[in-house]
């Protein structure tokens, strides 16, 4: 949604009402068929800036932060009532307010960390080095310090990464992985400070995994293209059993956007695939299967980019896909999907519930494009 003079407001309610239900909301934010249990509503974030995710703290609720692609990191306090920008200690320069990911250390909230920069791949010339890296809070974001400026994440642009692509090992928070665009999957084993090169180079990773089983499992997430251009990543899902040392395909050839492992059987893995829609693996990616059923199917211009996991019920699933009209005026829409049956089956869930403009206090209010992670 954007307002006049370019103030971009979002609908973080669809973003922040399925991070909800699925993070600590068991029995809360159901929806069966025509039948209404929760309501959403629109919550205005200013600043002229693209949504890249949300995360909300897991020990309070009502702490949410949401990162953007040049407007850096806002917060809520009262479950997204009212924000603010939360950039102290962010170098002035745009690539350090393009923020592609943020992840909590698992035994402290407080604790956050940030990847930033605008690496674009080959489509456009780079910015010099250290003009990307890792930050870290320590104070739930009121302040960032520098942890490392020796990998660039891409938070801005055709080819921004959007979601989780930093995880945390949460017996050994010294452990972390790290997905870039196009340079590569990282490790650090000293916190964040200092990072090694693992594999994958050249590869556009839109999702970093880690089994709940084993820390060492990795899954990472490979798009083959994005918004239509074909780049030198082949897509694909791709597997780690001993830390990063050594790499297994388990798909190649497909464009995966999004990847979730079940909560507590990390075996059990879904993945949003563009035109494909969802697929599923109950055997640790060696084998996948299309679970579809109720999806509007997926074709050139519908791409299925996001799915999320209850992690109460993992049997509830969300999906969404967006469409894009290129006739001027170019317009986008979303679908949104509820699975209650592990992806046995998929209903939509009907726009007037999940869709709000009231926020939007402009000309202009778009039917959609939203992203999510819960």
């Amino acid at each position: 949604m954007v307002g006049k003079g370019g103030d971009l407001r979002m609908l973080v309610w669809f973003q922040f009402g399925i991070a909800l239900a699925t993070l600590f909301a068991p029995g809360a934010g159901r929806w069966h068929g025509a039948t209404v249990r929760y309501q959403w509503r629109s919550c205005p974030i200013n600043g002229g800036t693209y949504l890249n995710g949300i995360a909300i703290d897991p020990r309070q609720p009502n702490v949410v932060y949401v990162f953007s692609d040049i407007g850096g990191v806002f917060k809520s306090t009262d479950y997204g009532d009212h924000w603010r920008i939360i950039n102290r200690g962010l170098i002035e320069i745009h690539t350090h307010h393009s923020v592609a990911t943020l992840a909590f250390h698992p035994r402290n909230p407080n604790v956050l960390y940030i990847g930033v920069g605008c690496n674009f791949g080959r489509e456009k010339p780079q910015p010099p080095r250290g003009t990307g890296g890792v930050f870290i809070s320590r104070d739930g974001g009121e302040h960032w310090d520098l942890l490392s400026a020796d990998i660039r994440f891409c938070g801005h642009g055709i080819t921004r990464q959007e979601g989780n692509v930093l995880a945390i090992d949460p017996k050994n928070p010294n452990v972390m992985y790290a997905g870039t665009a196009y340079e590569g999957i990282f490790k650090s084993t000293d916190g964040g400070r200092t990072w090694r090169y693992l594999a994958l180079r050249n590869h556009f990773i839109t999702t970093v995994a880690l089994s709940p089983n084993d820390a060492r499992t990795i899954y990472v997430a490979v798009a083959k293209a994005y918004e239509g251009k074909p780049f030198e990543s082949r897509g694909g899902i791709y597997k780690s059993i001993n830390g990063g040392e050594t790499w297994q395909a388990l798909i190649e050839g497909v464009n995966v956007n999004a990847l979730v492992v079940h909560p507590t059987n990390g075996n059990v893995l879904y993945a949003a695939c563009w035109e494909r829609g969802v697929l599923k693996s109950t055997d640790g990616g060696k084998s996948w299967h299309p679970v579809n059923k109720g999806l509007i199917p997926g074709h050139g211009n519908r791409r299925f980019k996001a799915i999320a996991i209850s992690r109460t019920n993992p049997n509830i699933l969300f999906t969404s896909s967006s469409e894009t009209d290129y006739r001027p005026p170019v317009t986008r829409f979303t679908n949104l999907y509820k699975s209650e049956d592990g992806g046995a089956s998929w209903h939509k869930v009907p726009e007037d519930i999940w869709r709000d403009c009231s926020s939007a206090e402009g000309e202009y209010c778009y039917p959609g494009a939203v992203n999510w992670w819960g």
